[in-house]
């Protein structure tokens, strides 16, 4: 079931400060992982490429505000940042307001993508999510998703999407089942740790996870660095996600 994604504590950093420790983690993470991986070839059944794109530093500028959340552009990427601060509900309305032109585009084209890409994950579903999606189509197997997950889900969950649908104009069951479709296909990531000798600078732990769902999916038009700041209780952390989606696999 989804959970609240952990992060840092509470820092006294600017959120410039902030952002720029966050890219520059996910820059260095990326870079080890690299320098851990070269060395012998890989075998032939590995059909991957290596990652070249530049490791870069961009300066953030700021796009717009809402309540207490504020957008950031990151010059010469289609990233977005995002700082939310308030309750579940004032942050979830701050997401869905300044993404709001992103989430709209992008939910229909994840539909059709669902649609149309379901077929590959059939075989790792249970029998009667099979039978529903061939009875019913997508949408019921993800909202028996979301009804078997939501007795185990914290209400700030409920509280974020509500204020996204409240600000974005999406419905709350719309989203809601959007965001569970990695819940419904039990999708996984590729993770690895580096320490020591296993790095280019011999540093400490360095941990990296790659989101193995390629690079011709509709979600990667929007990417965005999500930076919660709550006042109804929790830490501040950092989701590295997409427009409209919320938690972490």
């Amino acid at each position: 079931p989804p959970a609240r994604a952990a992060g840092s504590a509470h820092s006294s950093r600017t959120p410039r400060a902030a952002m720029r420790a966050a890219l520059c983690f996910i820059a260095a993470a990326a870079a080890a992982a690299c320098a851990a991986a070269a060395g012998p070839t890989p075998p032939a059944s590995c059909d991957g490429a290596p990652n070249d794109f530049p490791i870069t530093s961009p300066t953030p500028k700021l796009v717009r505000s809402f309540g207490g959340g504020s957008r950031y552009s990151m010059a010469g990427t289609n990233i977005s940042v995002l700082h939310l601060r308030g309750s579940a509900f004032e942050m979830g309305q701050q997401y869905g307001s300044l993404m709001r032109e992103e989430i709209i585009q992008l939910f229909p084209d994840m539909y059709t993508y669902i649609d149309e890409q379901i077929d590959n994950f059939l075989e790792k579903l249970p029998e009667s999510i099979r039978k529903a999606i061939e009875e019913y189509g997508v949408p019921a197997a993800l909202q028996i998703t979301v009804d078997a997950t939501s007795p185990y889900t914290p209400q700030h969950w409920f509280d974020l999407i509500n204020g996204m649908s409240n600000t974005s104009g999406v419905n709350v069951t719309d989203i809601h089942r959007l965001i569970l479709f990695p819940e419904l296909v039990k999708a996984a990531c590729t993770n690895i740790g580096a320490w020591g000798a296993a790095t280019a600078s011999g540093t400490d732990l360095l941990a990296l996870r790659a989101l193995d769902f390629g690079l011709d999916k509709p979600l990667n038009k929007f990417p965005v660095l999500l930076n919660f700041h709550p006042t109804d209780g929790g830490a501040s952390h950092s989701v590295l996600s997409w427009a409209g989606f919320l938690g972490t696999i």
